[in-house]
């Protein structure tokens, strides 16, 4: 069953506390981006998801909305 909208929210933050908590011990950005991706591979192939179709969304995540998600944080901290 799907979760709802404020679920996914408490979800979201309870990840970027996680990342934080992450930093301070000492890993690096791509380190827990290693992870990350990690953890949302074995995700998508608990739902059943095709490791073919998953590259596939990772790779239209890379072309469509990587580039505007790193835009929109330049434009945040004031780069761009």
């Amino acid at each position: 069953m799907p979760a709802d909208a404020e679920t996914l929210d408490k979800v979201s933050q309870l990840i970027a506390d996680a990342r934080v908590e992450a930093l301070n011990l000492g890993a690096s950005p791509s380190e827990i981006g290693k992870i990350m991706m990690d953890e949302a591979t074995l995700g998508f192939l608990a739902e059943g998801e095709a490791l073919t179709s998953i590259q596939k969304l990772f790779q239209r995540y890379a072309k469509k909305r990587l580039p505007s998600f790193y835009a929109s944080m330049r434009r945040a901290a004031g780069e761009i």
